[in-house]
């Protein structure tokens, strides 16, 4: 997902944002789906494009 909402209003990945910028973002803001408002978390690396993505579900399985 390359669009999340926040207190301030939309966030699009689709801008250029500095690596710099996107890691303060990650650490000072919350983000949140733009159509359920479910928190969502940035992503952000050196090898991949950055982008929001739910925030995953541990779930310990029985053997």
């Amino acid at each position: 997902m390359l669009v999340a909402q926040t207190e301030e209003g939309l966030i699009s990945l689709a801008q250029r944002f500095s690596l710099e910028q996107l890691k303060l973002w990650k650490k000072e803001k919350q983000f949140y789906c733009p159509s359920c408002q479910s928190p969502v978390r940035l992503k952000v690396g050196t090898k991949k494009n950055p982008s929001f993505c739910s925030p995953e579900k541990h779930v310990r399985r029985s053997a």
